[in-house]
């Protein structure tokens, strides 16, 4: 259950960032690739692999910043930066 929980903050939350920024947004598609392989990757060192290919986008650091807490739940680090980086893409849409 806790698990449910946690997957759809992260989604409302990267659902928000794609908002805020543009769904639309003209992006290269290795871009969009490697963030679609950074959502699915299966260990921190494969996420980290990929987050310099996907780019320096707030798309992609909302990405890395999401799965990385999925990964690293108890990380406390890990959640402080998804949501710093959620608010700033977001901005008063959280407040």
């Amino acid at each position: 259950m806790k698990l449910r929980c946690l997957s759809l903050g992260v989604f409302s939350i990267i659902s928000c960032t794609l908002l805020a920024t543009g769904i639309m947004a003209a992006e290269d598609c290795g871009q969009v690739q490697s963030i679609a392989r950074m959502v699915r990757a299966q260990s921190s060192a494969e996420l980290i692999n990929e987050k310099g290919r996907a780019g320096d986008t707030d798309r992609a650091k909302i990405a890395f910043a999401a799965r990385y807490f999925e990964l690293n739940s108890k990380d406390k680090v890990a959640a402080d930066r998804l949501l710093r980086r959620a608010r700033r893409a977001c901005g008063s849409q959280l407040r």
